[in-house]
């Protein structure tokens, strides 16, 4: 959230590989690991306390008893880094649980937006993190951040943010390949751009696919790179060897890693493509309509759970939420049920015969033949245009009625 001194300001995080020396390395790795036990023995006491009473601990109370294992003698290592680290893991968490529950009231009330799922446990091993939010300081000129418990720790320099910016904060992250991630958080001054007036010009409708990664409404395809396809069989290969090695064994982490940066370098280059598909119908839309997406329900089917995850639904919505809001363009969900591949955009019949093998159809009412995903993406943007009229037209009741 923005800071009290500028209410309007924004917030832009900025991500650079560390360069740590082998001392920093470990302090860094001890902060991730201290940060994810201390999440998950608070998640833990949460679902205990939660299952017993039906109610949550509250942050000062677990933040007090923290304090007392740190104290102890039964966990000393979590004295080892800042006890700030340890302190925000605990705020993760409970902005994590009052999200989750947030959402589900949001749900109730009628708002199509997405759910938040209910935290859990973090693995080892995977991309942990570490939040420090005091004394941070980076210089550009030397190339360096400064970590509370770790120092100056050496950066590679891909682009500095604006001058005069506030540090709120910076997450360090400990990737699978084994290299240290910084994401500095800044305030940068400027102002979150006026949303622009709700129209049918301007607006487009997407539909999301995995044959092609989206349709807009106004005819335009973004075709599906495919990127994990492209290396199915590499990947497969490697971990086929990585299965028939030992664990703990050199040659068992020499596969492992290989294997883990080729996944990094495939979620690189797949992330790298949703930013620019955004970025492209943000910087040219007034108001995008989405589907909202049962993405994780439809995860649980193992035939298209792979092609939907190389297709990233879920991140390029992410990106489309804050980019929006950065640069004043409306966002508009529209309902997972709602029939936008079987209904004839011409004539609204509704054609419940229509299976996903169909691309294209032909309406039985007024003989018009349909690209599926095209025929999809315009029925989204009138539904949502529906939808915000709507709702429009109901906060100007609700105010004459008060008034």
């Amino acid at each position: 959230m923005p800071s009290n001194e500028n209410e309007a300001a924004m917030l832009k995080a900025y991500e650079y590989k560390l360069k740590p020396t082998q001392v920093q390395y470990g302090h860094l790795s001890q902060a991730c690991g201290n940060s994810r036990w201390v999440y998950n023995h608070f998640l833990g006491r949460q679902k205990e306390e939660y299952e017993r009473t039906g109610k949550l601990i509250p942050f000062l109370t677990m933040s007090k008893e923290l304090t007392e294992i740190r104290g102890g003698d039964e966990f000393p290592w979590l004295r080892e880094c800042s006890r700030v680290v340890l302190q925000q893991s605990l705020r993760n968490l409970d902005r994590a649980l009052g999200n989750f529950f947030s959402s589900l009231k949001k749900r109730k009330e009628g708002d199509a937006g997405p759910v938040t799922g209910f935290p859990v446990f973090k693995c080892k091993g995977r991309d942990e993190t570490a939040h420090y939010v005091n004394g941070v300081a980076v210089d550009f000129s030397a190339r360096t951040v400064f970590l509370q418990k770790v120092g100056s720790v050496k950066f590679h320099k891909n682009r500095e943010f604006p001058e005069g910016s506030r540090i709120v904060s910076a997450t360090v992250r400990r990737d699978r390949c084994g290299d240290m991630w910084a994401s500095v958080l800044v305030e940068d001054g400027t102002a979150p751009v006026p949303k622009a007036k709700v129209s049918e010009e301007g607006a487009v409708g997407i539909d999301l696919g995995i044959k092609d990664l989206a349709v807009l409404s106004d005819g335009t395809v973004y075709s599906n790179p495919k990127r994990l396809e492209r290396l199915q069989g590499k990947t497969a290969k490697l971990q086929q060897a990585l299965s028939r090695t030992e664990k703990g064994s050199k040659n068992h982490k020499r596969l492992k890693w290989k294997t883990a940066c080729l996944h990094r370098k495939v979620r690189d280059s797949r992330t790298n493509d949703t930013h620019q598909m955004t970025s492209a119908l943000t910087d040219t839309c007034s108001t995008i309509v989405i589907e909202d997406l049962g993405v994780k329900g439809m995860m649980s089917n193992h035939n298209p759970a792979g092609h939907i995850q190389s297709a990233s639904w879920g991140e390029i919505r992410r990106q489309l939420e804050y980019k929006c809001e950065w640069k004043g363009v409306n966002l508009i969900r529209v309902g997972r049920f709602f029939p936008s591949s079987r209904t004839c955009s011409v004539c609204g019949h509704h054609n419940a015969d229509l299976t996903l093998s169909d691309r294209e159809w032909t309406c039985p009412e007024c003989g018009t033949r349909h690209d599926r995903d095209r025929n999809a993406s315009v029925n989204i943007l009138r539904e949502g245009l529906r939808l915000w009229e709507e709702k429009s037209d109901a906060a100007t009741s609700k105010q004459s009625d008060t008034l």
